[in-house]
């Protein structure tokens, strides 16, 4: 993302307020002539997710590292509330996610750090053609619970995340979703990188959920439950650790950002840096004989190839930082590889 302006212009905040007003004002006229029940649709989801973090990738004794790691555990539950209009996707969709031993936990294998987010999704956008079956997407990446759907052929979106967290790490993440041929949707999230910073729907300040991104394959039919589900995700998120100041200094002075913070080693008492900066890229996949569970695997880490002489950057965040000329975040964590599975039902939908 860009470097931080100390002189944010707050008013960049109504851009996505005005807009997202003037759709449902327009929603709710064309809902006027309806009853109450046929304004909004919604559905509320249940799930949970298991992922085995195996060892380093190396070449050395790699078949030996697959067999030991740790195990990364989450639960959530999530709500999508829509609008019913012809042309016009308002949508809301809040989400109660807690997860641990996981991207956005700390990698300390000693340190046992529950985290707990509650993420209102806001969106607004347009849509042409309706059909017969819902896409479902995330517009943050910080669980594998859904927060938006829609049923369009065509529809470009923006998203406003606002997260609320058990350890204070409190942020607003913007998103911009794209669907195409009623099959394809693809998503973009940042908190203030190229695209999102003129929106006003991130906070700018490049920590925590820094950046995601998504390749969503729907399906056009349904299983036996009458639910949708997407065949394919390829998604990529990355998360950031965070003191004040440091990333912006750094870019400023042109120097390395020191470790974010220092915690003490219950084994020997001493200070070590929290590694909580991480990356991953993610393809699941489901089929409709097997849905609602999705299976799982990829890699995670610094997504950096380091030698000798050079290193090379795999991360999308870390590629349009290095694009833009700004500092990387530190990124210590090794590279392994996960593989698990999702578990997302519907437990009740209304059309």
């Amino acid at each position: 993302m860009k470097l931080y302006s100390y002189k944010r212009n707050r008013t960049t905040w109504l851009i996505p307020i005005i807009f997202v007003l003037s759709g449902l004002n327009s929603g709710l006229l064309f809902a006027q002539e309806n009853s109450v029940n046929d304004i909004f649709n919604y559905e509320v989801r249940i799930g949970a997710n298991i992922d085995l973090y195996r060892g380093l990738l190396s070449n050395r004794d790699f078949v030996k590292n697959q067999f030991k790691g740790q195990t990364g555990i989450k639960v959530f539950v999530s709500g999508m509330l829509n609008v019913n209009s012809p042309n016009w996707i308002l949508a809301y969709g809040p989400t109660i996610s807690i997860y641990n031993k996981s991207l956005g936990n700390s990698q300390d294998p000693l340190e046992n750090d529950i985290q707990i987010d509650f993420l209102n999704s806001f969106t607004a956008g347009v849509g042409l053609k309706h059909t017969d079956h819902m896409k479902y997407l995330r517009t943050l990446g910080n669980s594998p619970a859904y927060d938006l759907r829609h049923d369009f052929n065509y529809a470009l979106s923006l998203s406003g995340n606002f997260l609320i967290n058990n350890h204070h790490r409190n942020q607003s993440v913007g998103a911009i979703n794209v669907t195409l041929f009623d099959a394809l949707t693809l998503n973009y999230c940042n908190d203030g990188g190229p695209g999102i910073e003129h929106i006003g729907s991130g906070d700018n300040f490049d920590r925590w959920w820094t950046g995601s991104g998504g390749i969503y394959v729907h399906s056009k039919k349904t299983n036996r439950a009458n639910l949708g589900f997407n065949y394919f995700e390829f998604t990529f998120d990355q998360f950031t650790g965070y003191s004040p100041l440091v990333y912006e200094l750094s870019n400023i002075l042109g120097a390395n950002i020191p470790e974010y913070s220092l915690s003490k080693s219950p084994t020997t008492k001493q200070t070590l840096p929290s590694s909580y900066n991480s990356s991953a890229y993610t393809m699941r996949f489901s089929w409709a004989e097997l849905y609602p569970v999705s299976l799982e695997f990829g890699v995670i880490g610094s997504l950096v190839e380091r030698t000798k002489k050079s290193r090379r950057i795999f991360g999308f965040q870390d590629l349009i930082h290095a694009s833009g000329g700004y500092i990387l975040h530190p990124n210590r964590d090794d590279t392994r590889l996960f593989f698990g599975a999702t578990y997302n039902t519907s437990i009740y939908v209304k059309d």
